[in-house]
Parts: C-alpha cells; structure tokens; sequence
C-alpha cells in the first residue's frame, strides 16, 4: 500500500508542476510547438537543454471520480447478489464509490533522438464499501488497483509508439484475501467443477495414468476454482469414501484445497416401498445423481444446478438449506 501511495504522490505533483502552457503564449514565445501527444504539446528541446534529466521530463495527468448511490463502479470482484451472503454485514463489499486515476510519463533525455523516448504509468486506484440493494456508504476503505507500465518513442504529428505491460487487478489492506461465496476472485467468476459417481480414481491409479495425475494435481491447489465431488456408498461404481486426490497417490502440498468431499445418502432420497428395488439395479443407483428425487431430502439434482444457493454451500450445511424451502418451492 505505501509503494502505490508514494508513485500516486509522484504523479500528483507531476501534472501540478508539468502543466502545459497555453498554444497561444508558446506561439508568443517563440517555441516550435510540434504536436499534441496525451500530455499535452510536445516540444523540441529549449537551447541550453541539458542532456539527461531535463527540466520538463515529467508529464501527467491526475482525476477523481465520484460514482453517486445505486451506480457504483463495479471491478468484477464480487457477485451482484453479495448481500444475499450477510446483508449490510457481507464481507464481499467492493463496489467503488471513487475512482482515482491518471498517467505518469518520465522523458529523461532532453536533446536529441532520445528525447522522443519516455516511460509512462498508468495507475487506477479504487476505493468503497458498498453491496448493491443492500449497503450505500460513503467510504473510503481501499479496493484495489488497477496498473499498466511501459514505453513510447514519439513519431510526429500527434503520433506515438507504445508498448504496454497490463497487471492484473491488485487488491489493497484487508480486501486482499478471500471474501466469502460472493467473492469472484482476481480472474472473474470461480469456476465449480461437480463430479458425480465419479470413477476417476480407476483412471488415475493405473502406472499409465501419469497425465490424469498431473490434471488432479493442478485441480487439487488451483486458486478461484472449486472441486466438489458427490459420492454414495450405495453406488458400487464410484469410488466412495476415498479422496480422489491423495488416495491416487497426489501429495498437493500446503497448496492443496480441492475437493471438497460431499457423502449423500440415497436412502434419503427413495420411496421406503421402493428401495429395496432400488438398491440393487446397480445402473439405475448410480445415474440417481442426475434424476429427480421420490421425497425430499439433502441433495436434490435440479436445486444443485439451477437453484438459488451457491453449489459449495450443499455439502457443508445440506440438512439446513432443506428447510429453508417451502412445500411449494419457494427460497
């Protein structure tokens, strides 16, 4: 956080010391005023320039935005329905209300060729503490940054050449760490993978299975991603009551996270009159993970797929969810 503050002071008193002057006092001046570049009229060197660290080497720009209630800038960090994870209390809380941005060119040569030579900055900062529907502040508690690095040789005529380095989303303080369901993490919504009866582990313990280990191994410690695999003991063809990282051999370290072991008890989920038939059509058991359910019970197919709660939240509290909907369906 002091490494961003300090460049973002450096480009503050860089576009309060390098504003431009006006066309008409440089044409009053004298100087060859060449073209306009993003920061202003770029200029061919004064007599008397020095070579390196000129007197006009830094260039810039700096703003602040205010985004108003109920339109805040919104940098794909958390869910839109964040507030159905703790209301006004949710952890996942970074929706901007300000916006501090602007760009830091450094030219270090003054004659010459190389004047044309600069590098630049482009810093966006963010700072809130709102949740859509739920939460409106005016707090300034720091988000993150958004940053971009490179280097430029001016052409002519207003033209520039750029390369440019883009980083990804940093987050600041206490929002760098994991925020709960509604968090989408750096690179966008957390993907979920569900295996169901899985038979997996077959594959992965034959000495030819090298491949398969190294995906259950990247599986296994892969941030933002979410690993839950459905197993039955009724169901003679998956691998049940067996960790299907660790159990084919796979040591994933202290970076290990997935998966997450979610045990269903079909017996839940059949008639009383109807499973004894049931328990023993050995296909029809295992393809029970994808059918409806004769009762209600903890694991319902279409409620994991398409219903209103987060998929990672059945396997820790299944039981507690179920009571949460009515006769009729409703959340």
């Amino acid at each position: 956080m002091k490494h961003w503050t300090l460049a973002f002071v450096i480009l503050i008193s860089a576009a309060a010391a390098q504003t431009p002057p006006s066309p008409s006092a440089s044409l009053l001046a004298g100087d060859p005023v060449v073209a306009d570049s993003s920061s202003g009229a770029w200029q061919e060197a004064k007599p008397g320039e020095r070579m390196f660290f000129p007197r006009d080497m830094f260039w810039g720009w700096a703003e602040l935005n205010l985004a108003p209630p109920h339109n805040e800038v919104d940098p794909n960090l958390c869910a839109g329905n964040a507030g159905a994870y703790g209301g006004a209390n949710a952890p996942c809380s970074m929706f901007a209300r300000y916006v501090l941005s602007g760009v830091l060119e450094v030219r270090p040569f003054g004659r010459g060729p190389l004047r044309r030579f600069m590098l630049f900055g482009a810093p966006t900062f963010l700072f809130g503490k709102n949740v859509p529907k739920t939460l409106y502040t005016w707090s300034p508690d720091a988000i993150g940054i958004e940053h971009s690095l490179g280097a430029g040789i001016y052409l002519d005529k207003g033209f520039e050449f750029r390369i440019t380095q883009h980083y990804l989303f940093d987050r600041l303080g206490a929002r760098d760490t994991n925020l709960g369901l509604a968090d989408l993490g750096n690179n966008g919504p957390r993907v979920v993978l569900v295996t169901l009866g899985s038979v997996l582990p077959a594959v992965a313990l034959h000495p030819a299975g090298e491949r398969v280990r190294d995906m259950i191994a990247r599986l296994a410690a892969a941030p933002g991603f979410i690993w839950v695999d459905c197993q039955s003991r009724k169901d003679v063809m998956c691998f049940a009551d067996f960790d299907p990282v660790s159990g084919v051999g796979v040591d994933a370290g202290s970076n290990g996270r997935n998966p997450v072991l979610w045990r269903i008890s079909f017996r839940d989920l059949i008639a009383p009159k109807n499973y004894n038939r049931f328990r023993w059509n050995h296909f029809r058991v295992h393809y029970q993970y994808i059918m409806g359910a004769e009762r209600r019970g903890p694991y319902d197919y279409t409620l994991l797929v398409g219903g209103p709660v987060a998929i990672l939240q059945w396997p820790e509290r299944a039981r507690d969810l179920l009571t949460a909907f009515a006769d009729a369906g409703h959340f």
